[in-house]
């Protein structure tokens, strides 16, 4: 009786340990989900939205000019896709009369992503949506 008690005891103690850690890798896929705060970091001289919208401007017809040569559908052509439409909505805030640094952040909406948000509506890694955010602020810094 002492053994099948014992070997209970152990198949519970092992079904604790496993849910233990899948419950914790699920919670730690949920914590984060927004990008607010990223871009820009304190203290950062961003150009003045005249300016800004210069460069993105050079820059949009650059990635177009780019586009052209790309095969559609491949990584690279839907990565440099992505960085346009992002450009483009950082564009558009400028025209808005937004700042830069406001800029940036809300053109995540050309990015497919609501304001400020990383949501499950997009493919695009986070990792990636971080990625175009800090390139878009080093274009933009003064």
């Amino acid at each position: 009786m002492k053994k099948v008690n014992f070997k209970n005891a152990l198949v519970a103690l092992v079904l604790a340990m496993v849910f233990l850690v899948v419950g914790t890798e699920r919670a730690d896929a949920q914590v984060s989900t927004t990008l607010t705060g990223v871009v820009p970091a304190a203290g950062v001289i961003l150009k003045s939205p005249t300016q800004a919208q210069a460069v993105l401007q050079s820059e949009l017809l650059d990635l177009k000019a780019s586009l052209g040569g790309m095969t559609p559908g491949t990584p690279v052509y839907n990565a440099t896709l992505l960085q346009a439409n992002y450009y483009r909505g950082i564009l558009a805030g400028l025209t808005a009369g937004q700042s830069v640094a406001e800029a940036i952040q809300s053109g995540l909406s050309y990015a497919g992503y609501p304001t400020g948000n990383f949501g499950t509506a997009s493919s695009v890694p986070k990792a990636q949506l971080v990625a175009l955010m800090q390139d878009a602020t080093s274009l933009l810094k003064a």
